[in-house]
Parts: C-alpha cells; sequence; structure tokens
C-alpha cells in the first residue's frame, strides 16, 4: 500500500517535463527545448544556428546533432546557401538545416552559380546602383545659407568649399616657391 510520501517506481512527469527538474528535448523543434523546474516547464531556444543535443543536454553545433528535420529550403545543403527568388542581394543561408534570410554586403549580388556574394555583373544580376548627390543652384545655395539639409547636400557642400576657381589655384601657385 502506498502512503501520499512515497514515490511510485519511475520518474514524476508533467508536460514537457520528463523528470521534474532537468533540461529536456522539444517535442516538434530542434531549435528548442525545456527547461523544468519543480514540474514547471519553460521553452528555450538555441541561438545563433545551434540545435538542441539531447544527448549532451545543451545547445550543441548542427553536425553534432543527428536525427533532426530539415527545413525544405535546406535538403540539398544542410549548411549552404539557397537563392532568394529573383533577388540580386538577399539569399537564404542555411545553418544546420534551417533557414536564415541574409543580404550580401554593398556592391556586391548573390551568384546563383557559385552561391556566393560577388561582384557583379553576373548572369542574372549587374552593378548594383546608387543615386547619384544632387546639384545646387546658386538660389538654392542662397536659400539653404549655409543648412545641410542632407548627406547629398553635404557632400555637394564639401565638394564646392573645396574646389577653387582657376584664378585661385594661379594665386595659389605664384605663392609656392620655385626651385
Amino acid at each position: 500500500n502506498l502512503s501520499a510520501t512515497t514515490l511510485p517506481d519511475g520518474p514524476i512527469s508533467t508536460e514537457h517535463c520528463d523528470w521534474l527538474y532537468g533540461i529536456f528535448g522539444h517535442e516538434t523543434s530542434c531549435t528548442r527545448y525545456w527547461t523544468c523546474w519543480n514540474g514547471t516547464a519553460t521553452e528555450q531556444l538555441c541561438i545563433g544556428g545551434l540545435l538542441y543535443n539531447e544527448n549532451a543536454h545543451s545547445c550543441d553545433w548542427p553536425e553534432n546533432v543527428d536525427g533532426c528535420q530539415k527545413h525544405p529550403l535546406c535538403n540539398e545543403d544542410a549548411n549552404g546557401n539557397v537563392p532568394l527568388g529573383k533577388s540580386c542581394n538577399r539569399y537564404w543561408q542555411c545553418q544546420g538545416g534551417y533557414p536564415r534570410l541574409q543580404r550580401c554586403p554593398a556592391m556586391l549580388v548573390f551568384d546563383r552559380r557559385s552561391l556566393r556574394c560577388v561582384v557583379p555583373p553576373t548572369e542574372d544580376c549587374d552593378v548594383p546602383t546608387t543615386p547619384l548627390p544632387l546639384e545646387y543652384e546658386p538660389e538654392q545655395q542662397q536659400q539653404q545659407q549655409g543648412k545641410v539639409r542632407s548627406v547629398y547636400d553635404a557632400r555637394a557642400f564639401r565638394a564646392r568649399s573645396t574646389s577653387c576657381t582657376e584664378t585661385e589655384q594661379q594665386e595659389r601657385n605664384s605663392d609656392e616657391p620655385s626651385g
């Protein structure tokens, strides 16, 4: 006859917790796990492309975690890159079978053949374009009264303030000592 203080053979478990205390794998996700304290389960997340390793009871590198389901995008290569539609600068980077949306660094494009960010042009993508600085008109400069309102204004202001006229250049050259 069991009394209230006697434990049955085997662990006391609750939903998500095989034991009252411990760390346990998630039922449907390789990136999540449960921490249990006195039978209360708290869902946790492995970050940085790591997966929960049931044997080590911790987050681990994907190559150390067997039998984890993969995302369909990453079926061919669990740690490779996959093009994103027709985008020239965005792509999926698979980490342990899970895709992470990435963007190529400035002035590079994603090459569908090498599956890397490369210097353009490629077969599918041209050189990325950036807007040209706006040119100032004399009356716009007077209206601004020395105020800089955008990055383009600052570039145009710097370009104009650092350049000098042909007459100024001749005067500077005549001031320099000769040979």
